[in-house]
């Protein structure tokens, strides 16, 4: 059988209209995100870092190249909100405890506040004004990035810090003891004065904020999270 110019044109556009009518969801499927996880099984997570806010838990997931998703959350009558990241999408991790729930590592305007028993996955805010600069901009993605194990690179005066311990011997011990401190949200580990032994110094602030060493100093610095 042979078909004529125009009918295969009609045959054509009847294929097209059939094609666009069809659900998008078919061809991509859209991001979970802060959604109450329901999916059958159990997905081990792959880590739980210490967060106290989603997109420092999201910040945790964008540093593991095998995570996909993560969830957070504010338990009740529980002290510190809870971060678990997952090597499968957020549609696939199975129920949680109460008021955790889970995001895809693709979504945007993760929540950026602290949880609260009111607001148990904490608020998105704004982050400075319209006529904030690019430069601004990049320094603030920059600074989300957990640091784990470089030279900081911060500027200002180097704060006070949480506690010193000079009888950690590794870095991997000074980090298990911020993470272990209340408040700790970074910590160093190195020689702070040449000549001396090495001591893990625990910090209240991001490790982008701590400066760097300095004539003598020798340490590298890492973010609770890593």
């Amino acid at each position: 059988m042979q078909f004529t110019t125009s009918t295969i044109a009609l045959i054509a556009a009847l294929m097209a209209s059939q094609v666009s009518g069809m659900p998008t969801d078919l061809f991509t499927r859209a991001n979970t995100c802060g959604a109450t996880p329901s999916a059958s099984g159990t997905q081990t997570p792959l880590s739980s870092p210490t967060a106290v806010t989603a997109d420092a838990c999201q910040a945790a997931c964008e540093s593991n190249a095998s995570c996909k998703s993560f969830a957070f959350g504010l338990p009740p009558n529980s002290d510190a909100p809870v971060c678990k990241l997952f090597s499968v999408a957020a549609a696939q991790v199975s129920a949680q405890d109460t008021n955790v729930v889970v995001y895809d590592l693709a979504c945007s305007s993760v929540p950026n506040t602290e949880p609260t028993t009111a607001s148990p996955h904490g608020e998105f805010q704004e982050s400075g004004t319209t006529e904030q600069t690019g430069n601004q901009q990049q320094q603030q993605q920059q600074q989300k990035r957990d640091i784990c194990g470089a030279k900081p690179t911060g500027s200002g005066t180097a704060p006070t810090p949480l506690k010193t311990n000079a009888a950690i011997t590794s870095s991997d011990a000074c980090l298990a003891l911020g993470q272990s401190t209340v408040g700790c949200k970074s910590v160093e580990f190195g020689k702070f004065n040449a000549g001396e032994a090495q001591q893990c110094r625990l910090f209240n602030v991001a490790a982008a904020q701590l400066p760097p060493p300095t004539a003598g100093q020798s340490f590298v610095a890492f973010d609770i999270a890593c």
